[in-house]
């Protein structure tokens, strides 16, 4: 029979293999997804990377060819934002779940998500290992004598608070 410890170890522990697990997935997938977009009138296609780099560029028929240079460069620049979101959302249905509870995939891949507020209940400890381990001690980390916060019982000549101890 295990301990209330061992079994919120373990639960953490089987988590910790589960977001393992779920990140190796991740990597995985990001090799192989793609996103394609052709343009309104047909006139080209375009393959972009997860990363949405740009892996092609196929023009169809001669229509492109009347076109203005500027309007061929605006065309190609939406075609590949296009496609670039659709390998968001094929990125986002390949991993599904992984990260943090509550985050978006395409904030993630567009890198706006504040990282610190999305882990910290993920890298917090569970609240049966908390009671199990009781209120933190009340007092610092320093034992303190007399009324001048120093633990040598001496002046605190700085006015900063409690030091260690000399080893004189």
């Amino acid at each position: 029979m295990t301990s209330g410890f061992e079994a919120a170890m373990n639960a953490m522990l089987a988590d910790l293999k589960q977001q393992q697990e779920d990140l190796v997935r991740l990597q995985t997938g990001l090799t192989d997804v793609t996103g394609t977009a052709t343009a309104p009138k047909q006139q080209l296609s375009v393959t972009v990377d997860a990363k949405g780099g740009l892996t092609e560029v196929k023009f169809h028929g001669n229509g492109f060819r009347k076109m203005a240079a500027e309007e061929l460069a605006s065309l190609i620049v939406e075609t590949t934002r296009e496609a670039q979101q659709d390998a968001r959302r094929a990125l986002r249905d390949r991993v599904g779940d992984v990260g943090p509870a509550g985050a978006d995939l395409g904030t993630l891949v567009d890198g706006e998500i504040d990282w610190s507020a999305a882990f910290a209940d993920t890298f917090s400890l569970p609240q049966p290992l908390l009671d199990l381990l009781g209120a933190p001690p009340a007092t610092g980390l320093f034992p303190t004598t007399g009324t001048s916060g120093q633990a040598d019982g001496g002046a605190d000549p700085a006015g900063d608070g409690p030091h260690p101890p000399r080893r004189d």
